[in-house]
């Protein structure tokens, strides 16, 4: 009986060892892939796109909506962050993915049109005027971003860490012809459901990123000039019936959003 036991248990074990390598040898299914890519794209990058505009902030700020989400028509945004009264707008397409974005804040509105080529972001115009691309590998995971800005332009690589949920970004700033490498060392990390868990980019580094099961942003600490552990957490105070945030608070900072579901 213990034989016969045996024997049936052997090429069970073979069949599921041999799942397990397929599996680490494929590597992230296209779901997750997609999944990574709008992490690192829109939760990572946009959002410290928009930060940047604030120009009064020590970490990078979640403005971005839950990219999972696909049920959006349009959203608008309204904050005090920063000490600074600000709306941000985002337009859906039929897809569910963000269209147009238009931040105001310090008298100045910023205009963002996303372009896409299949489910893939490619471009992003700013007041009509191509200003960032997104390159891809043969694996359909981001490889690079090119920010223009000045003349020049800003091209973050990301080198993606085989047998860790983690990519090295290297910097380069290219300047006509010439290409100069940043000696800093950014990078971004991820947990087991790809959403971001650290970071290092420019000069906002976090670190212990929590989210809530329905994926919004609970805590994080976050490092600024005088300490590197300050700690920043949300109070979602008010839901709408399809359950996602209308409000949150953080000690004195209030975030309202106005939504309109297809």
């Amino acid at each position: 009986m213990i034989r016969n036991k045996f024997n049936f248990l052997k090429p069970t074990l073979v069949f599921l060892g041999v799942l397990l390598s397929f599996q680490a040898f494929c590597g992230l299914s296209k779901k997750d892939v997609k999944r990574l890519n709008n992490s690192l794209i829109y939760d990572l990058f946009i959002n410290y796109e928009l930060t940047e505009k604030n120009g009064n902030l020590s970490a990078i700020i979640d403005f971005f909506p839950n990219p999972d989400n696909i049920n959006y028509k349009e959203m608008t945004l309204t904050s005090n962050v920063g000490g600074r009264n600000q709306t941000c707008t985002f337009v859906f397409n039929d897809k569910g993915t963000v269209e147009k974005v238009d931040y105001e804040v310090n008298n100045k509105i910023y205009r963002y049109d996303f372009i896409y080529e299949g489910s893939q972001l490619v471009t992003i115009n700013i007041t009509g005027k191509p200003k960032i691309s997104f390159r891809y590998d043969n694996k359909g995971r981001l490889r690079a971003i090119t920010r223009e800005k000045g003349g020049g332009a800003f091209e973050y690589n990301f080198e993606y860490i085989d047998g860790e949920n983690k990519a090295n970004i290297k910097l380069i700033v290219v300047q006509g012809e010439k290409r100069s490498p940043s000696a800093r060392k950014y990078y971004a990390s991820w947990d087991s459901g790809l959403k971001l868990e650290s970071y290092c980019i420019d000069v906002y580094c976090s670190k212990k990123i929590k989210y809530s099961q329905q994926g919004d942003l609970l805590s994080y600490s976050f490092a600024n000039v005088n300490e590197d552990n300050n700690i920043m957490s949300w109070e979602y105070s008010t839901r709408d019936e399809n359950q996602n945030w209308v409000e949150r608070k953080s000690k004195n900072i209030i975030f309202n959003r106005t939504i309109k579901y297809n």
